[in-house]
Formats: structure tokens, C-alpha cells, sequence
């Protein structure tokens, strides 16, 4: 390969350290994925999700007149 191939995947290969620097700064800034907010929102489930337990779907609201 000539230099300039060569220098593609190493240059792809920075691109991708910037890129995954970035997404873990904004994992941990964000207040999507705080451990507290993510207790809040799970602690109003009315009902358990026993999807992973017994297979069956947990229960959710519908609007009349949906088969």
C-alpha cells in the first residue's frame, strides 16, 4: 500500500478516540443516565416488569376501541 492508504486507517483510527471521548463526556454531563434520575423514573412503575421472569409483556393503558 502506498503512504496515503496507510495513513487512512490510522487517521479513521484518531477519529474514533475523538468520537468515544466525546460520547463519554456527554454520558457523564447529561442528567439522562444520573443514577438518581433513573431511580426516580423507575420507582413510578405501578406495576413490576415480569417480562424477564415468566415471558409475559407487562400491562399498559389502551385507548378504547383498539382491537
Amino acid at each position: 500500500m502506498d503512504v496515503a492508504a496507510r495513513a487512512a486507517p490510522d487517521r479513521y483510527g484518531e477519529e474514533l478516540k475523538l468520537w468515544m471521548a466525546a460520547i463519554a463526556t456527554w454520558h457523564a454531563r447529561t442528567r439522562r443516565y444520573r443514577v438518581e434520575d433513573l431511580r426516580r423514573h423507575h420507582a413510578r412503575r405501578r406495576e413490576p416488569v415480569v417480562a424477564a421472569v415468566t415471558g409475559a409483556l407487562p400491562r399498559v393503558p389502551h385507548r378504547a376501541g383498539w382491537a
